[in-house]
């Protein structure tokens, strides 16, 4: 049996939004990073950028890994450096 690569294109806000409705992943956000009610709309807040910014390396790393897990880590680290060097402006 020949096994197949599935290839999603979802958008990165599409996966964004769909990993925040996960509890463990609202458990991580909350206990690592502060983050209660997580939403899309909060990575566009001038607060969470400033907050983004002054994290090391390796607790963006972490986090990204949190938001878009090992499979899409690429296209969300992607998406929040556009969103942090664009102040929360739409891409």
């Amino acid at each position: 049996m020949k096994i197949r690569k599935i290839n999603y294109n979802f958008s990165v806000a599409e996966i964004i939004s769909a990993n925040l409705g996960v509890q463990t992943i609202q458990k991580n956000l909350k206990e690592n990073f502060g983050i209660n009610n997580p939403n899309p709309a909060i990575f566009k807040n001038s607060n969470f950028i400033k907050t983004y910014k002054n994290w090391n390396e390796e607790k963006r790393h972490k986090f990204i890994k949190t938001l878009g897990g090992v499979v899409y880590y690429g296209k969300v680290k992607k998406y929040l450096e556009k969103l942090v060097e664009n102040n929360g402006e739409n891409i």
